[in-house]
């Protein structure tokens, strides 16, 4: 069996984010309408909630670590055989409530 070229695989990958692109933009704009302030523990476990929800997928385990004076920290970890991938990334943002606020 002949393996897909790059395009192909990109095309279908476009296609099937085209395909839920309302779904994705419902989502991420309940992420970055909680003031997630990172001295706003509350909004940024609040936003770690939502993730975890998004995310609780089959084969998909999320730990939550607890972090003094911040919210928590999330680690997903799958058990799916091949290499490992790290992604990194956060949940917190640099802007105090009522900086974006009605926007």
């Amino acid at each position: 069996m002949k393996k897909p070229d790059l395009d192909e695989s990109l095309a279908r990958i476009l296609a099937l984010v085209r395909a839920r692109e309302s779904e994705m933009l419902a989502l991420t704009r309940r992420w970055v309408e909680i003031n997630s302030f990172t001295a706003n523990i509350e909004g940024v476990d609040q936003v770690g909630g939502l993730l975890r929800e998004a995310f609780a997928l089959p084969g998909l385990t999320c730990t939550r670590i607890p972090a003094a004076g911040f919210g928590e920290h999330l680690v997903w970890k799958t058990a799916a055989p091949g290499p490992a991938i790290l992604l990194v990334g956060h949940h917190d943002t640099v802007f105090p409530p009522g900086h974006f606020e009605g926007w």
